[in-house]
């Protein structure tokens, strides 16, 4: 049986479904036990736990050896995939939400941004950015682009901390004792 090497592809897509699933449980059960909206933080914790994740399982199929370039590939996989599955359940959320509660949804939003002291004419240029957002494909490339962007920012940092290069000093392959 021959050993094929590990992709980042391969884990890339592997750990941005499993971060997707993760968050979107936690998202539900946060939003059935506390009603608050408060699990953004956690679901960044978690978005972060599935990079790592993903890189450390490369890092140990790959013999300890991690480049920078792998690392942000990889993280970047996890992000746009979490980023489409977690976009299609909030395109799909919005499409089974009925008229009436999805206007008194943008109301509410606007009534916040007047109380903000935004003016009319603000208002009114606010109202087909929010219709945007409480569409389908609004969601949709909300979420993507989104996640693609967080996973950008917190890829950059993970992957210089995950990174691990070859120890040249120690392979036995290039050391030749005489």
């Amino acid at each position: 049986m021959q050993n094929t090497p590990l992709s980042t592809t391969r884990v890339g897509l592997k750990y941005g479904f499993f971060t997707a699933i993760a968050t979107l449980v936690i998202g539900l059960i946060f939003a059935l036990l506390f009603r608050s909206g408060g699990e953004s933080s956690f679901t960044i914790f978690i978005f972060a736990i599935g990079i790592v994740y993903g890189m450390l399982e490369f890092r140990r199929a790959n013999e300890g050896v991690l480049s920078y370039l792998q690392a942000f590939n990889l993280g970047m996989i996890v992000s746009v995939m979490s980023g489409l599955c977690i976009g299609l359940m909030s395109a799909l959320s919005i499409a089974f939400v009925p008229a009436k509660d999805l206007a008194k949804i943008k109301d509410m939003y606007l009534q916040q941004f007047e109380m903000q002291g935004y003016k009319d004419a603000q208002l009114e240029a606010m109202k087909p950015v929010v219709d945007f957002m409480f569409s389908t494909s609004g969601a949709f490339m909300g979420t993507l682009i989104g996640w693609t962007f967080l996973g950008f920012l917190m890829t950059v940092l993970i992957g210089l901390f995950m990174q691990r290069k070859e120890d040249i000093a120690h392979n036995d392959k290039d050391f030749k004792s005489y």
